[in-house]
């Protein structure tokens, strides 16, 4: 179904069911008191519509969205996104007791009927008193993380790279709390400088390097003798359990721009909370670090320019299975370029986001 958005409207594309009309509206899912999570479907059977006429949602007395039947499904479902800014408050709703009511209306924009029941919103993982949680990545021979990795910089509001690189983390082998790992990019990845879009450019395609449960991860020789970078930024861990708000530090490698360069930045994490994400048991940690270092060119002909890094980073580490399923890094990179005298050119001040997801 194709949605069609105007303002805070949201409609599908109108056609004439070809269904039998009913002459009740009946909340097919959610059920009734039911715990939800997420993304959550409200839907009903599209014959309870009026030929000509739409769906109202509102959750708390809160319009969502109006939806049209689109003429080829025999139910209408619109999903909530409970964790998208809520209307009135422009945060996510807190966990709770919702009132999802839905409303028909006819071609004419009359009121026809009404249902509505309550559901129970639990987004959050709440612990007990005392209680703590450790942070590990489990590893094992043979376990593979695939990602999806893009970037975008920005200087002075223009696009002036970005890149979409889909790879893979392999480990080889395990033991002591270590593993060899490796990482690769898909065939398909790119990059694009200023508008023009080409492969993306490193000397290698694989990477070697070893993995700690910690998150701690050091260069491999290939990686050490050509000065070279993951695109795979590992959120280090504490080393023991740790309740919700609790801090710690570590080093890490800021993801972006520095395939050919690392960046070594040390970093102050927090573990804001527990709570889902995309279904998994998750720990939420934002980390905010600074460092300097230096940037290059994919080109290796090209000098190298001092960087200063400013920025942070949001994670949702599953703590189950013990792996990063996303990570939003934010930051800015202050590089000065030599001038033709040797001496100190302008200061060039580089918009990162770099957002990395599990597939």
């Amino acid at each position: 179904m194709k949605w069609i958005r105007i303002a805070t409207l949201a409609l599908f594309v109108a056609a004439v069911p070809s269904y039998a009309q009913t002459s009740f509206l009946r909340i097919l899912k959610p059920a009734p008191d039911q715990v939800v999570r997420e993304a959550i479907p409200v839907q009903i059977e599209a014959s309870a519509v009026p030929v000509g006429g739409y769906l109202v949602i509102e959750i708390n007395d809160e319009f969502m969205a109006a939806v049209v039947p689109d003429g080829k499904s025999d139910k209408l479902t619109y999903w909530w996104d409970s964790r998208a800014e809520f209307p009135g408050i422009d945060a996510p709703p807190e966990d709770g007791q919702y009132t999802i009511r839905v409303k028909t209306y006819n071609a004419a924009f009359k009121f026809q009927r009404s249902n509505e029941l309550n559901v129970n919103l639990r987004n959050k993982i709440t612990l007990k008193p005392g209680e703590t949680v450790t942070l590990a990545y489990r590893m094992g021979a043979d376990t593979v993380w695939e990602y999806d990795y893009k970037v975008k910089t920005t200087i002075q509001g223009i696009e002036t790279y970005s890149a979409d690189i889909p790879f893979s983390v392999t480990i080889a082998d395990f033991y002591g709390g270590s593993a060899l790992a490796s990482e690769r990019f898909d065939k398909t990845a790119t990059e694009t400088y200023s508008g023009a879009t080409q492969p993306f450019q490193r000397p290698v395609r694989s990477l070697a390097f070893t993995l700690r449960d910690n998150g701690q991860l050091s260069r491999g020789v290939k990686m050490q003798r050509n000065n070279l970078n993951c695109l795979f930024s590992p959120t280090t861990l504490p080393a023991t359990a740790r309740p919700t708000g609790s801090t710690w530090t570590g080093q890490f490698s800021v993801p972006g721009l520095f395939q050919r360069t690392p960046v070594i930045v040390q970093a102050k994490h927090t573990l804001l909370g527990l709570e889902y994400f995309r279904g998994f048991p998750s720990a939420k940690i934002k980390s905010e670090y600074e460092g300097s270092g230096t940037i290059a060119s994919p080109d290796p002909n090209q000098p190298t320019e001092p960087v200063r890094i400013n920025g942070s980073r949001v994670s949702y580490f599953d703590y189950i299975r013990g792996r990063l399923i996303r990570a939003e890094d934010t930051f800015t990179a202050d590089s000065t370029a030599p001038s033709a005298d040797g001496m100190s050119g302008q200061t060039t001040t580089r918009k990162v986001t770099v957002i990395t997801t599990l597939r």
